[in-house]
């Protein structure tokens, strides 16, 4: 097998660990504390809204994911919960995706007050953590910034600690 192949393999075995580990069920509940809010200032919270609220996390399209890959943390902590699979699975695809789920993981410091982040990952199940893990190990494996990298490697002990 060649590097390439098994770096393939690697990411449809981690696509698969994602899929089995979150439920793939409609949500209609709240999307972003600012659901149904007017305005400018409300554009990207109306389109996570609009894009997700009464779908399953599969039926998300990748180029919505894209365009609102650094967004996921303005969705509400059940919603996090059941679309997080979206935005890891979209990350497997794309670069700046996997960079932006990693930078919603990683602590900026070591005194960052991470109770925001605490309060998304703490309910969700043993393999869904596990499964966050093994992404961020992956990111931490296939990232070429040290930069990244080392945000990836604060990610994965931050998620480590919930497992």
């Amino acid at each position: 097998m060649t590097e390439g192949s098994d770096e393939a393999n690697a990411v449809e075995a981690l696509r698969g660990r994602i899929r089995l580990a979150f439920p793939d069920m409609v949500f209609s509940g709240r999307i972003t504390p600012a659901d149904g809010e007017t305005g400018e200032e409300f554009d990207e919270e109306q389109a996570l809204y609009g894009a997700l609220h009464g779908k399953k996390w599969s039926e998300i399209p990748s180029s919505f994911i894209k365009s609102y890959s650094y967004s996921i943390p303005l969705l509400t902590e059940e919603a996090f919960g059941i679309f997080l699979p979206a935005w890891l699975s979209g990350s497997l695809d794309d670069r700046e995706v996997r960079r932006a789920v990693v930078y919603a993981f990683s602590p900026h410091s070591r005194d960052e007050d991470t109770s925001f982040m605490n309060r998304r990952v703490q309910p969700l199940s043993g393999p869904q953590k596990e499964a966050i893990r093994a992404f961020l190990a992956h990111s931490l494996d296939v990232e070429s910034s040290k930069f990244v990298q080392d945000h990836a490697r604060r990610a994965l002990e931050y998620v480590s600690t919930f497992c």
